[in-house]
């Protein structure tokens, strides 16, 4: 990646690809083509080790975020660690989606899910109709209409559903409180609320969070 960035200084294509972009052509970039146009390359340290010494690893600066492409759940900790040093939201794209960036809309296109087999079981059945999510960066690309493809964490089944209301809420139990329990495959409050500590026990203690609640229809 330092290599590819290298060459694009020198030719001075960076420039003409900033230049083209901000006059409205479209620009199509896969893997590290996606990552160049973020704040900064750094994401890619791990798989594309730094042999040139470069010291500049700032990208187009396009975009608000960067992007780890590839992503499979055997990545997780190495990105984790990048994570940490950067000051801006890493989004996890895997090779079945994309992230599409219109003005001020930005999208990911192929969201996947991963449930347990109890949570897989009561949204396939039809047991469940509303899935409860903390806001992070991901969820907050979610537009109705939009596809979300549900990953069965121990068989690896999958099935998809079309994204028919997000409901926001400052914090699980006021999304509870104002929907059926029911409709998130539970059968009281407490339920839930226990459900969601074992989950997101750390981020519920700090409280700097918000939640959404995504109703979904079955395909």
């Amino acid at each position: 990646m330092g290599k590819d960035l290298i060459l694009l200084r020198m030719s001075r294509l960076d420039r003409e690809i900033v230049r083209l972009i901000e006059n409205n052509v479209f620009y199509i970039g896969a893997s590290a083509g996606s990552i160049i146009v973020t704040p900064s390359i750094k994401i890619a340290k791990p798989w594309d080790p730094n042999d040139k010494g470069l010291v500049d690893l700032n990208g187009f600066n396009l975009v608000n975020f960067t992007i780890a492409p590839h992503y499979t759940k055997e990545e997780e900790g190495r990105i984790k660690v990048i994570e940490g040093d950067l000051d801006f939201d890493v989004i996890r794209i895997t090779d079945n989606q994309a992230i599409w960036v219109l003005d001020s809309e930005t999208r990911i296109i192929g969201q996947t899910m991963c449930l347990n087999k109890e949570a897989f079981n009561l949204i396939k059945d039809g047991n469940k109709t509303i899935e409860s999510r903390l806001l992070d960066r991901k969820r907050k690309l979610l537009k109705v209409d939009d596809i979300i493809e549900f990953i069965n964490n121990n068989t690896e089944e999958t099935f998809k559903a079309s994204v028919t209301e997000l409901l926001h809420y400052k914090i699980f139990r006021e999304m509870f409180d104002n929907h059926d329990p029911s409709e998130f495959g539970g059968n009281n409050i407490k339920h839930l609320i226990d459900s969601v500590e074992a989950i997101y026990e750390k981020k519920m203690k700090e409280g700097n969070y918000e939640v959404l609640g995504i109703r979904v229809q079955i395909l």
